[in-house]
């Protein structure tokens, strides 16, 4: 299978989503509806299904994890450092776009992606970094953010809460003690979840899709800065991360092929719609957090071919 017969599938889901939302056959009450069912629950229980039937982390999945996340946090700083110092973004904006910098679609797209590109062998690598994406990411930037909003009435320690009610962080952990404990889901348990499970990503494609249309995108006349703030990001996301995390995985950590692979591909995948969701709910960067994920996920129909082809090439 080429890589362009394993995401046309998901661009299409994607499309569906956007015309039906275009079409008000969901209109925003079903599209909020749809998103909630799909990330509250639906992908909780792909989560939890996929990463606790996995064994625990070996010593080359461990330093999977710190190269991966070593490039993704020296990119974070660097955009990070980039908003501060060129767009003059204070420290909440400047914490929102580093995380659209190094914040992959790693559920929605990664998932199938994956899975149709190299099966479980695919999958095992793309898990692990799943299993820390969000826990690494998301706590940092939430600090940075309610750090620069300091005046506000939320606390640090309770925003920290408010990421480990995440849906998505917390059947992290849930799968997490699964693991390590060795427990063993009831079988009616274990069906139920594989049930919801099967409806996640196509699901979540669509919800992605129908949420993409009603995102309120572009900006205002003439506003070089904006524009050229999200121009710099798309960089850092689909070029540079992807670049960087090449670098630290496969010639400075010297992991196998597909360790490789599947972790530049991670890097370079679009911007994950949580991390929009993220932005709208501490109210920072909304616009350009919303003009990341459409382009960058229009852009990556490009861009993952092209990387596909030479990593294998």
């Amino acid at each position: 299978m080429t890589v362009l017969d394993a995401i046309l599938p998901l661009f299409v889901l994607l499309g569906l989503g956007w015309l039906l939302a275009r079409r008000a056959v969901l209109d925003d009450a079903g599209i909020r509806g749809l998103s909630a069912f799909i990330f509250k629950i639906t992908i909780p229980a792909l989560l939890i299904r996929a990463i606790a039937e996995e064994p625990l982390p070996t010593g080359t999945d461990l330093t999977l994890v710190v190269a991966y996340f070593g490039a993704s946090l020296a990119i974070y700083a660097l955009a990070a450092l980039i908003g501060r110092t060129f767009f003059d973004l204070d420290l909440a904006q400047a914490g929102m776009m580093a995380l659209m910098a190094v914040f992959s679609n790693v559920v929605v797209i990664g998932i199938p992606l994956m899975d149709a590109l190299f099966g479980a062998e695919g999958l095992r690598p793309l898990l692990i970094l799943i299993t820390f994406h969000s826990a690494v990411l998301l706590p940092l930037t939430t600090a940075l953010v309610v750090w620069g909003k300091r005046d506000g009435d939320e606390s640090l320690v309770s925003s920290m809460f408010d990421v480990l009610k995440n849906p998505l962080v917390a059947a992290i952990l849930i799968a997490g003690v699964i693991a390590a404990t060795g427990i063993t889901l009831p079988p009616l348990v274990d069906e139920v979840l594989a049930y919801l499970a099967a409806a996640a990503v196509p699901g979540a494609l669509v919800a992605l899709g129908a949420t993409l249309a009603t995102l309120e995108t572009g900006g205002e006349r003439g506003n070089v800065g904006e524009r050229g703030n999200v121009t710099v990001l798309i960089g850092l996301k689909l070029f540079l991360h992807p670049l960087v995390v090449f670098l630290c995985v496969g010639v400075l950590a010297d992991l196998p092929p597909i360790y490789v692979t599947v972790a530049t591909l991670t890097a370079a995948l679009p911007v994950g719609v949580n991390g929009f969701l993220f932005a709208q709910h501490y109210g920072v960067w909304v616009r350009r957090a919303a003009n990341a994920v459409l382009i960058t996920t229009v852009l990556s129909l490009l861009t993952l071919p092209f990387l596909m082809t030479w990593l294998t090439g």
